[in-house]
């Protein structure tokens, strides 16, 4: 039963996400529609029971197609490591479908591919842009935490220690326990970083302890374990028996 729960729960899902929606300013309703197009005016146009419409600029809150074929196109030039290429496709794409959804995806996107092009300075110009760019589409909450959590990992990268901590910092109240795990994770790395282990250990035991689930809770218990260890702090071998009951196939438990 809850195996078919949840299939009809995940082609629900699914099928949400297929859809063109609208949401007018002013309106609760989320318009179901068809062939939704943005111009370059910041109007979009669409179709709605049997009628063409036009709304302009400002005139919606937000405006949502599928992914385009263009952009998982984009996805696929930049998995095969051609970043140039990548990136002048994500700008393409990022003017077309920028008022339909895709917009921080883009942006993602062209850091993405700047960064794996050796240029870190240009990658974190794009990643600032979001700190400007404001939606109420609820969709694009996963689109602004992999943004956040990119930018927080180039951050680290050019050592400027204090905007990757103000980041992670605001995505502590994300709903999604694994943004707030990787929050603590990082906060716990960039403590190391500046030699502040026993602030390491505390964020890193946050993570292990605070979020219920997640892949790599036996790693940030590893990390903190070893660091107790080192600041010959006793409780460390308190964590390493939890880490050899709790993980014992993770790999970590046999490295203590």
């Amino acid at each position: 039963m809850k195996l078919i729960i949840a299939a009809i729960l995940l082609s629900i899902g699914i099928f949400a996400d297929a859809q063109q929606i609208v949401k007018l300013t002013g309106k609760k309703e989320i318009l179901k529609v068809e062939n939704l197009k943005a111009h370059p005016d910041g109007s979009i146009s669409y179709k709605f029971s049997g009628k063409e419409w036009k709304a302009p600029e400002f005139s919606y809150d937000y405006a949502r197609i599928p992914k385009p074929k263009a952009i998982l196109a984009a996805d696929q030039v930049l998995k095969k490591g051609n970043f140039k290429k990548a990136l002048k496709l994500y700008q393409i794409e990022y003017d077309k479908y920028k008022n339909l959804g895709w917009g921080v995806y883009c942006i993602t996107g062209m850091a993405k591919a700047l960064d794996r092009d050796g240029n870190l300075k240009e990658a974190l110009k794009q990643l600032e842009r979001l700190k400007y760019y404001e939606s109420p589409d609820p969709h694009l909450e996963k689109d602004f935490s992999d943004a956040k959590m990119l930018y927080t990992d180039l951050l680290i990268k050019a050592k400027d220690y204090k905007s990757a901590l103000s980041v992670t910092e605001s995505m502590l109240a994300s709903k999604e326990n694994s943004v707030v795990f990787f929050a603590f994770d990082r906060k716990g790395d960039i403590a190391l970083l500046q030699k502040d282990k026993k602030k390491a250990v505390r964020n890193y035991i946050q993570a292990h302890f605070l979020i219920p689930e997640h892949p790599r809770k036996a790693e940030v218990l590893y990390k903190a374990t070893v660091l107790l260890k080192e600041l010959k702090d006793k409780r460390w071998q308190k964590f390493a028996d939890l880490l050899k009951k709790q993980y014992p196939n993770s790999g970590y438990a046999g490295k203590l």
